[in-house]
């Protein structure tokens, strides 16, 4: 009998204001070929870009590799995708709030499976570590945004 209640999920959530407009801030998330620019612990194997729904993009998070799906994306507001790794899947989604010129982001990530209770201590230092390096590259970027 394959009860889904009875594998572990979690669901963390951050909020922040960035200090960009949000054209800034989406151009930079979407951008999967230059995530290493501005988190140092990222390698992307495989991009998928450009990114609309459905493209899959690969990477290396601290020397985990993630395979990812995009499963939305609406261009300056959100974009969200599936990510399976060793024994556990997340979905992680970022909407963008155009405010006064800054951007109130909501970054939430669930994770699912027997790997999401080993990460979960890590998860939010990791969140919190990716919102301060987004903050500091969209302070420094000077990054096309692609209608």
């Amino acid at each position: 009998m394959n009860d889904t209640h009875s594998i572990p999920s979690t669901l963390h959530e951050v909020h922040s204001l960035i200090h960009a407009p949000a054209e800034t801030v989406f151009e930079i998330l979407s951008q999967v070929a230059s995530w290493h620019i501005w988190q140092p612990d990222v390698r992307v194997l495989c991009k998928g870009e450009p990114l609309h729904e459905g493209s899959r993009f690969k990477y290396s998070d601290t020397g985990i590799v993630i395979n990812s799906e995009v499963t939305e994306f609406q261009p300056f507001h959100m974009i969200a995708w599936k990510s399976r790794s060793l024994w556990m899947t997340a979905e992680v989604r970022f909407t963008l709030e155009q405010e006064n010129g800054n951007t109130l982001l909501h970054y939430e990530q669930e994770l699912q499976g027997f790997g999401a209770l080993l990460f979960m201590p890590m998860v939010r230092r990791s969140m919190d570590l990716l919102i301060a390096q987004l903050a500091k590259y969209t302070s420094q970027a000077v990054v096309p945004v692609y209608s």
